[in-house]
């Protein structure tokens, strides 16, 4: 963490509406998630953080799923992908296991990848690309 700046608070900033808001936040969560899929105690610390006041709405869950779908992509069986997916918070860190099972909750693996294959399979893998909702964009083949 870099003292005094965040691009959390700066999403809830700049972005001059809430559809903004909403693709800031995927956006951020996107490159967060990424950046470290290595180390998803990270991403927990995250839901921690920042679920009451800048992980609202589904901006922040479709930056993550969609930066897990890519990366599988790009990765088949991409062994750090699984991990961030199977990861569990230990339960004697109450406060991330309970932000980690209210925002991913169990399943993240096959959810990420029903929603990869039916992506792929609409033709439409390019649209996660941004925010929206990927249940409705892949309704036609879950």
């Amino acid at each position: 963490k870099v003292p005094g700046f965040s691009p959390w608070r700066s999403v809830e900033i700049e972005a001059p509406d809430e559809k903004c808001r909403q693709n800031a936040r995927a956006g951020v969560a996107w490159a967060y998630t990424l950046v470290n899929l290595r180390d998803p105690s990270l991403m927990a610390d995250c839901l921690v953080d920042f679920y009451r006041e800048r992980a609202r709405g589904p901006g922040f869950l479709n930056g993550v799923l969609s930066s897990l779908i890519m990366a599988s992509e790009v990765v088949p069986e991409d062994r750090f992908v699984k991990a961030f997916c199977e990861y569990r918070p230990p339960r004697c860190n109450r406060s991330r296991a309970e932000a980690w099972e209210r925002y991913f909750g169990n399943g993240l693996k096959d959810k990420v990848e029903r929603y990869r294959l039916a992506l792929i399979g609409n033709g439409r893998l390019g649209e996660i690309f941004r925010q929206q909702s990927l249940a409705e964009l892949v309704r036609d083949r879950l």
